[in-house]
């Protein structure tokens, strides 16, 4: 099996690396000032670093939605084809609780839910 990657390909790899770089390095600029700047216009002192703590609060808030929502709704068929797995047959993650091995989360590629383990 022939594994050619193309320009286009290898040319959206190096942009979106770059664009990672870029992306990190503002996050580190934004840690780094944001206490100072709350420093300069915070009335008092303890206040200085509420700008970054309320961002962190608001990641944390904005990404708890994300695993509920993937533990009602699962993965569809789609997303399970892109992950590299066949179509034919359950695919279970299994989650060890000292009893033996009993089903976390079912997944099927055809998008039907599993009736049991």
């Amino acid at each position: 099996m022939e594994n050619s990657v193309s320009f286009l390909e290898k040319k959206n790899v190096f942009v979106l690396a770059i664009c990672q770089v870029l992306f990190n390095t503002g996050q580190g600029l934004i840690f780094a000032s944001a206490p100072l700047v709350g420093l300069a216009i915070a009335p008092d002192q303890s206040l200085a670093t509420l700008p970054i703590s309320v961002l962190l609060v608001g990641t944390v808030i904005a990404t708890l939605p994300a695993p509920l929502l993937m533990r009602r709704i699962g993965l569809s068929a789609n997303s399970a084809h892109k992950q590299g797995r066949r179509q034919s047959g359950d695919h279970r993650t299994h989650k060890q609780d000292g009893n033996g091995k009993r089903c976390q989360r079912l997944i099927r590629c055809d998008g039907q839910p599993h009736k049991g383990c």
